[in-house]
């Protein structure tokens, strides 16, 4: 009998917090999920979408992921040992991600669910959630030397695994083992509880406010009154395909590489629910874009000097949107799915017009079809204005839909939405906005048409 090969004790290392960002004389601006953002190619791919999720390896400096919500995901081997006879056992300690994490719910040996498969007699495990006092693993430290009491681990969510070795089983070697993960407890303002979600809102504040390996902002500095009502929102059920089926509008469901930087983060967290984090009057506030009514009007009474308007191109302008997520229902693979209008390829005079996004926080393919059609239909709205207005406009806050009324434009309580203020030193306020139409929003139901579909192979 030949038994598995193994080395020693790799390590891990942890990824510390990011500082927070300097404001000077900015009344608000939106930090990022800006919609145009989220039709650029370059979309950061922080979210190590789909494939790298679940890719096994050894390393003793790798960053420790953060699972949001629910996800399939590989793990990095940080210890490893062989005992017994011909090294008939194999130890594994594999880091799952920051703690603490709610569960596992599945364990895939090689793409077999581990439970009714062959290797079910052979794989034992244990889970630990990464508790900030967790112990060490007991069963590890009767088996190997190597491993002591004071390897805890603390606030670390791994597994320790113990492989037995066969050769009619184990017949490609030490085999890739995946965990469908469900990621770390969240803190929800609406109930002062902290609980595993995978609400987008509740993630985000997550992220922001985690002194670990998040950035570590204060409680004082979130706006909980926007955070709770876009939790709300995203908690909605919806009839996305018009069969009776309701489900939450928005989830979040994806690993953040902890490498990355906040900004990046953040427009990827923000992409699965269309937010805008702002910052305004000393506070993060996430918001969600959406259909909503025009507040404050701007007019000739409260409007000083010209404008500055950037009305778009053809580049940022489509008649086709897909978007790369990471499908649950193929077993958290890459697929792809779409919108299209050949309304908007008439208008473009039967011209192209595409773009691929990023969703790595998706998993389901209605929602990141909703999606597309939405930003589909938001990327006809291309209009930006810059304006100088009197010191009425700090009525108005980033993020809010207003409206303007200008005779020599043409606009009559024609809507944008506000995406930056700034204090001029004369008490006037600039400000930039983007054009708004609550329309874009009825896309209509969803008929999820999958990009990649499955493969039938004939019987032999």
């Amino acid at each position: 009998m030949s038994g598995f090969v193994a080395g020693a004790v790799i390590g891990y290392v942890a990824v510390g917090t990011v500082a927070a960002i300097a404001v000077g004389a900015v009344v608000g601006y939106v930090v990022g999920g800006a919609v145009m953002d989220m039709l650029t190619p370059d979309m950061p791919d922080v979210g190590a979408g789909t494939q790298g999720a679940m890719t096994n390896k050894a390393s003793s400096n790798d960053p420790i992921p953060i699972i949001y919500g629910e996800r399939r995901i590989g793990a990095t081997q940080v210890f490893v040992e062989t005992s017994g006879s011909d090294n008939i056992y194999l130890y594994e300690i594999l880091i799952l991600g920051e703690g603490e994490i709610d569960s596992v719910t599945e364990i895939i040996v090689d793409d077999e669910s581990l439970v009714g498969s062959k290797f079910e007699n052979y794989v034992t495990y244990t889970i630990h959630s990464g508790l900030d006092d967790q112990a060490a693993d007991s069963n590890l430290m009767s088996a190997s030397s190597g491993w002591t009491s004071n390897h805890r681990l603390k606030g670390t969510a791994y597994a320790y695994v113990r492989l037995e070795y066969d050769q009619d089983t184990f017949t490609g070697g030490i085999p890739t083992i995946n965990f469908v993960t469900k990621g770390v407890k969240v803190y929800d303002p609406r109930t002062s509880t902290t609980a595993w979600s995978d609400n987008p809102a509740l993630c985000i504040r997550d992220y922001l406010t985690n002194t670990r390996y998040g950035r570590g902002l204060d409680a004082s500095e979130i706006d909980d009154t926007s955070f709770s009502s876009a939790a709300n929102y995203c908690d909605e059920l919806v009839d996305l395909t018009g069969l009776g089926t309701t489900v939450k509008r928005y989830t979040c469901n994806g690993v953040v590489n902890t490498e990355s930087g906040s900004i990046a983060t953040l427009k990827a967290l923000t992409s699965c629910c269309k937010g805008m984090l702002v910052f305004t009057a000393g506070k993060y506030k996430l918001i969600i874009d959406k259909a909503e009514s025009a507040g404050f009007a701007f007019n000739s009474d409260n409007v000083v000097g010209g404008w500055n308007i950037r009305m778009g191109s053809k580049r940022s302008r489509y008649n086709k949107l897909s978007a790369d997520f990471a499908n649950k229902e193929t077993s958290w693979r890459d697929d792809i799915a779409y919108s299209e209008s050949s309304t908007y390829k008439t208008n473009d005079n039967g011209l192209k017009l595409e773009q691929t996004i990023k969703l790595p926080f998706n998993t389901d393919i209605e929602r990141s079809q909703m999606l597309c059609a939405i930003l589909l239909n938001q990327s006809r709205q291309q209009i930006a204005v810059s304006f100088i207005a009197t010191v009425e406009a700090l009525q108005v806050e980033v993020g809010e839909v207003v409206t303007i009324t200008d005779d020599g434009m043409g606009w009559t309580n024609k809507e944008f939405r506000v995406e930056r203020m700034d204090m001029k030193s004369s008490s006037e306020v600039k400000m930039s906005v983007r054009e708004y139409d609550s329309t874009v929003y009825d896309f209509g139901n969803v008929t999820a048409q999958d990009a990649i579909p499955n493969t039938y192979l004939p019987d032999l």
